[in-house]
């Protein structure tokens, strides 16, 4: 088995599903576990599913990619983190809520939420005494989303 082939065994070694006869599988822990930092579990998301989730376009009707960008303090950081648990905690409550439809009416669906104090490599060279330099504020293009 190739290590960046995301397969059931894969699963059953990190104790999250169990195989069962009849090409079934049982989950051993709840929809919302909580990983541990640096964990195994972590470690074989940005190894093997990271890279898999990421590798589309995501222009379907089911799909949406948000990439935000901005500046905050501290405790504005802190209070973006307490709102992306309360939108965890609203999609849990949705996955429960629809968990009466018959399983054709529904289909997997993962929505990953992140966040970090962070500035792409190519501007580290553009910036000047904290602040992005001028230049580069202007040959970005205002729609393109990216604050400066």
């Amino acid at each position: 088995m190739k290590p960046s082939v995301f397969s059931s065994y894969s699963l059953e070694r990190l104790k999250l599903i169990e195989l069962l006869p009849g090409n079934r599988i049982r989950r051993r822990v709840a929809a919302n576990f909580r990983w541990q930092a640096d964990g195994p579990i972590q470690r074989f998301f940005q190894q093997h599913i990271a890279n898999e989730f990421f590798r589309s376009r995501f222009d379907s009707d089911s799909e949406k990619l948000m990439v935000l960008n901005g500046l905050l303090s501290p405790a504005g950081n802190a209070e973006w983190q307490q709102t992306m648990q309360r939108l965890a905690k609203e999609f849990h409550a949705l996955c429960e809520r629809e968990s009466g439809l018959p399983i054709h009416q529904r289909f997997g669906t993962t929505s990953v939420l992140a966040v970090r104090q962070w500035q792409y490599g190519l501007f580290q060279d553009y910036k000047r005494g904290g602040q992005i330099a001028p230049a580069l504020r202007s040959c970005v293009p205002e729609e393109s989303g990216l604050l400066f």
